[in-house]
């Protein structure tokens, strides 16, 4: 006889929304990381524009204008991200959690099937243990 799980079905679901969760948060820490990388590159551009500004300024101010817009929308660039990486990681702490709960759950759920198959095990021995007694009654003969 072969040991079947009823929940079998359960736990391949657990499975699955598990690695969906973590496809999910490695999807959320990669986009945090362009985020951060979009950032330094907008500080890295206002940086740039304003140590170039002393030289432009000199040979022609007609530069100013310019320099400043642009490094006002940089700013602003970097203020629209900083807020949206705020939301990025409050929402991967919110799937992390997800994450744990169903791992939990999972964990739960291989560790009856684990204990229902020891249980299954231990059965299937006494049934075999049974039948080779009653051979020996069988074939040993009474008074013999």
């Amino acid at each position: 006889m072969r040991f079947r799980f009823r929940l079998e079905r359960v736990l391949d679901f657990l499975r699955l929304n598990e690695t969906v969760k973590k496809m999910e948060v490695a999807s959320l820490v990669q986009r945090l990381e362009l985020l951060e990388k979009e950032k330094v590159h907008r500080e890295e551009t206002i940086r740039s524009v304003l140590s170039q500004s002393k030289e432009r300024w000199l040979e022609n101010s007609d530069w100013i204008p310019y320099q400043t817009s642009k490094v006002a929308a940089d700013a602003r660039d970097i203020l629209r991200i900083e807020k949206k990486v705020i939301e990025a990681k409050e929402e991967l702490e919110a799937k992390k959690f997800e994450l744990g709960r169903l791992a939990m759950k999972r964990k739960a759920m291989e560790n009856l099937k684990d204990k229902r198959k020891a249980i299954f095990r231990v059965e299937e021995t006494r049934r075999e243990q049974k039948t080779n007694d009653e051979l020996y009654r069988l074939v040993k003969k009474p008074g013999t």
